[in-house]
């Protein structure tokens, strides 16, 4: 779950998975290449909800030789670990969210956030909500909703093989959401 580079040698994480990281993982689980089209999940509207967050896991790796032969400074990834989190996909779309839920409950490839030696500790639980990503977490702390006019930018938003673009979120916080609203009434 790499969320920014720090320097070049050091890629942290964040609290919570990214769209990117989440689409990638069903991406797997539905048995698509690297590099094949996934217009159709980047499509989906994303929401998690931190559940337990753990500790997080500092991996060093080498990054390969350099052109010259000399070898390249160690590079550092964060990783959470023992973490659980709810997601939310939300489409018109059912019959995909249907397949996206028999290949997460049977995957063609092995699902993982991050690190592929980091795979889940179990199953994922899998189920369909009839409701809004916003009324299905509704009354849930921290959750993080995707909108078009959200107050926060993550740019995770798949736009094709290694490029991303911003998509933008709400918190889900009775205080937060207070604050939120005063500031758009003071807006001119």
């Amino acid at each position: 779950m790499g969320h920014r580079r720090r320097g070049y040698t050091h890629r942290n994480t964040g609290s919570l998975p990214t769209k990117s990281g989440v689409i990638g993982l069903v991406a797997s689980a539905l048995g698509r290449a690297r590099g094949s089209d996934i217009s159709d999940l980047a499509a989906l509207r994303f929401g998690v909800q931190p559940v337990h967050t753990g500790p997080r896991l500092t991996d060093f790796q080498t990054m390969g030789k350099r052109a010259d032969g000399k070898p390249n400074p160690l590079e550092t990834k964060e990783y959470l670990q023992d973490s659980t989190f709810t997601v939310g996909l939300e489409s018109t779309d059912l019959r995909l969210l249907i397949r996206i839920g028999a290949a997460i409950q049977h995957p063609v490839y092995m699902p993982y956030l991050g690190r592929r030696a980091c795979p889940p500790a179990g199953p994922i639980r899998v189920g369909l909500v009839d409701k809004p990503l916003e009324q299905a977490f509704k009354g849930k702390e921290q959750a993080h909703v995707e909108t078009i006019d959200g107050t926060e930018a993550h740019w995770d938003q798949p736009a094709n093989n290694r490029v991303f673009q911003a998509r933008y979120s709400n918190a889900i916080d009775p205080l937060f959401n207070a604050v939120a609203e005063a500031q758009k009434k003071l807006k001119p």
